[in-house]
């Protein structure tokens, strides 16, 4: 009788953890599909799958994961840059020194061929106004050394990246969809995944803190929060973000699963239960819009 409850458990808490599994994953996908055109929904997903390729080759112990990062830049020239940046973080985590050149010497040809597109949407370009406005401000202050010190060209650049790269690491972003705190860049503000789920993803970065032989995770999401935070505007293009964060979700779950045994399956119902009528809701907002 035992064994039978016991294989009986399994069996439901496999089903529940596979329903949270999905309801957790499919809020980005459907906020992107509902908020969009259908030719701009796959225009966002394709470097998502380029992503997903190059994380299941790095679980078959492939020498070559990271080629699909390389394809990116062909359909998408604003992320140019991510394989030169990706190249440099594995380093950090794989020390071969001829990988590494060979990487670098075609990100580079990577980017020099694309360099025209991905420059006009980086926060490299001139900004007129921007700089029109530093300009103004230079006179407010009482001597020219400190107006040089706080307003200049190159603070023009630094307050931008500064907006994104803070942007694409709230937590409120992905969680809460910037509310009640709204976003300084131009944003649609899509519901990336159920607010419960950040329990989740803090779960889940313990867990990825623990597993240091995964050095995937930390290097794409690095890499690509890096080549994010140089865009003019990062809006819809950070659903390349979508897998490696759901990763660390699916993470998440896992470890609830394997210390919470006594409890899990009602947090698992709890969760779902939630999830699911705030996918309801989400979708009926959207489509109301």
């Amino acid at each position: 009788m035992l064994i039978k409850l016991g294989i009986m458990k399994k069996q439901i808490s496999s089903r529940l953890s596979k329903i949270l599994i999905l309801l957790t994953l499919v809020f980005w996908p459907i906020s992107l599909y509902l908020a969009n055109s259908q030719t701009n929904f796959f225009k966002y997903i394709i470097p998502s799958i380029f992503i997903i390729i190059s994380y299941f080759l790095s679980q078959k112990k492939k020498r070559y994961y990271l080629v699909p990062i390389f394809i990116i830049p062909v359909f998408e020239p604003k992320l140019s840059i991510l394989p030169f940046v990706t190249v440099l973080i594995d380093f950090i985590f794989d020390k071969r020194i001829l990988k590494l050149l060979i990487g670098i010497a075609i990100s580079l040809i990577v980017l020099l061929f694309n360099y025209k597109q991905f420059k006009g949407e980086t926060i490299f370009q001139k900004d007129y106004e921007a700089q029109q406005l530093v300009i103004r401000n230079i006179h407010l202050y009482p001597k020219p050394l400190i107006a040089r010190i706080y307003q200049n060209k190159a603070r023009i650049i630094i307050d931008k990246l500064n907006d994104n790269f803070f942007a694409l690491t709230d937590f409120n972003n992905y969680f809460f969809a910037f509310h009640p705190r709204e976003i300084t860049v131009k944003n649609q503000n899509l519901t990336k995944f159920p607010f419960l789920a950040i329990f989740l993803f803090i779960f889940g970065l313990i867990e990825l803190i623990k597993n240091k032989l995964d050095r995937f995770l930390p290097t794409i999401l690095i890499s690509l929060v890096v080549s994010l935070s140089i865009l003019t505007n990062f809006d819809r293009q950070d659903f390349i973000l979508w897998f490696p964060v759901s990763l660390i979700i699916v993470k998440g779950i896992a470890f609830l699963k394997n210390n919470f045994e006594k409890s899990y399956i009602y947090i698992f119902l709890a969760l779902i239960f939630v999830s699911l009528w705030e996918l309801i809701r989400t979708i009926i907002s959207y489509r109301l819009i």
